[in-house]
């Protein structure tokens, strides 16, 4: 997991279309009413399948193509992506138990909470999404709600992922802190496939370095050797 800078594309015009206000009003006329006549009805989002197939492309460039929280190589031909939310649109759960039905259904629609992920890590997070105290208030801001929440998934829009996460040799991630620890329980980091293929990686870093030392050295020696044939 990389720290991923947003301000680096615009943000896609249709967050600004008519279609996306109607389905933001939507919202927050069906979640707003009482549970009881909530439950007797079934929220309908005509303009759903179209905002996702528009915006996917979007997140597949601001996030080049990877998974957002395990980096792998997301292939449009052979890996299906996600559109993740990384508050959770149905309801939020945390390590106590506690379940926020009401969360966080008003940023369904926030190109900030929208991230790009791979179908494995998007099965495991699922609506998880554990706080240090309590939520924000429902209906709160975005900007509002990154600066209140003390989330512990680290967020890589928001986050400094290499404060919380480290790597050993062998590819295994290790936590750093209780924010990385819980992020690679949830998210399942040490997977056996991803370990793998940190490994393979990390392998050929050692082996690229190793070429590139060994032609310093040997043009060190031609130049030490000239030098001593001309003193």
């Amino acid at each position: 997991m990389i720290y991923i800078d947003r301000s680096k594309i615009k943000k896609p015009e249709l967050f600004f279309s008519e279609n996306l206000l109607i389905a933001n009003q939507r919202l927050k006329e069906f979640y707003t009413k009482k549970d009881q006549l909530k439950n007797q009805q079934r929220f309908s989002q005509p303009y759903r399948l179209e905002f996702v197939k528009n915006v996917r492309l979007d997140l597949r460039e601001l996030f080049n193509s990877k998974c957002a929280y395990c980096e792998s190589e997301i292939n449009l031909v052979t890996s299906p992506s996600e559109l993740d939310h990384f508050r959770p649109q149905n309801g939020a759960r945390g390590y106590d138990k506690v379940f926020n039905p009401k969360h966080y259904w008003w940023l369904s629609y926030e190109w900030n909470n929208l991230y790009y992920s791979c179908t494995v890590c998007n099965r495991f997070k699922s609506t998880w999404f554990p706080l240090k105290g309590k939520p924000a208030n429902i209906n709160s801001p975005y900007h509002e709600i990154i600066q209140t929440e003390k989330t512990l998934l680290i967020d890589p829009c928001n986050d400094k992922p290499y404060e919380h996460i480290t790597f050993d040799n062998e590819g295994n991630a290790i936590a750093i802190t209780e924010k990385g620890n819980v992020t690679i329980d949830i998210l399942k980091l040490n997977r056996e496939d991803l370990v793998i293929a940190r490994f393979k990686a990390i392998k050929e870093e050692y082996s690229s370095w190793e070429k590139i030392l060994k032609l310093f050295n040997q043009k060190n020696y031609i130049e030490l050797k000239t030098i001593f044939y001309d003193w």
